[in-house]
């Protein structure tokens, strides 16, 4: 067999398209408002959601954000999407394009889009009793995945009185690092939403006051 008849069958036996980095077009926006009240219900709309569009989409991703959700989609989608919010009262509004709000996000997006996707995915498809092992994986690949960059990481985990850098060991302590981070970040936040609500109610209260002094 000649050498051009066998590059061309090799050739027809790979799928190109694996190989292809492609830049997709950025993504839009929707919080959907007032729609974690009843969150059974409202995980419903989101697996039906997916049956009917998102699962066509290969960047559509979702964000819990206590009593709103944000969604993101290609823009290709929007009028599915928007349609289906109609079709099932959902209370919507339409941010336009995903501007991250976190800097770190928006210096590698196009990574973090696919990233945010597939969990989106993993939660549409993962059995509840996995979530803990689920995790589990997802963190230690990218720690393990990073080890090798982490040069001043490794180090100060080095300095710390350790005999070896033990990639085990070293995604336990910065895990342990991130663990009171995200408590004190979240106890931050709660304190926050507290004090609010705590006005709201004293601001209430007053309003009743003066209501009740212009009754007499």
């Amino acid at each position: 067999m000649g050498i051009k008849k066998v590059l061309n069958k090799i050739i027809g036996c790979l799928d190109l398209n694996k190989h292809v980095i492609s830049t997709p077009s950025n993504l839009i926006e929707y919080d959907l408002l007032n729609f974690n009240e009843d969150l059974d219900k409202a995980w419903e709309k989101i697996k039906a959601l997916y049956d009917k569009v998102l699962y066509k989409d290969n960047y559509w991703h979702l964000f819990y954000e206590d009593d709103f959700s944000t969604l993101r989609c290609s823009p290709e989608y929007s009028n599915e999407v928007e349609e289906f919010f109609y079709k099932h009262n959902m209370n919507y509004k339409y941010n336009g394009t995903w501007v991250d709000g976190s800097s770190t996000v928006e210096k590698y997006k196009n990574i973090f889009r696919n990233m945010f996707h597939t969990f989106s995915e993993l939660a549409i498809h993962m059995d509840e009793e996995d979530l803990f092992h689920v995790a589990d994986r997802v963190c230690h690949s990218f720690f393990n995945h990073a080890f090798y960059m982490a040069k001043k990481h490794r180090k100060l985990f080095e300095e710390s009185g350790y005999d070896s850098p033990s990639s085990m060991m070293w995604e336990a302590e910065i895990m342990s690092r991130i663990l009171i981070y995200r408590a004190h970040y979240i106890g931050k936040y709660d304190m926050s939403k507290y004090y609010k609500k705590l006005e709201k109610e004293s601001n209430k209260d007053k309003s009743n006051d003066i209501d009740n002094t212009n009754d007499e």
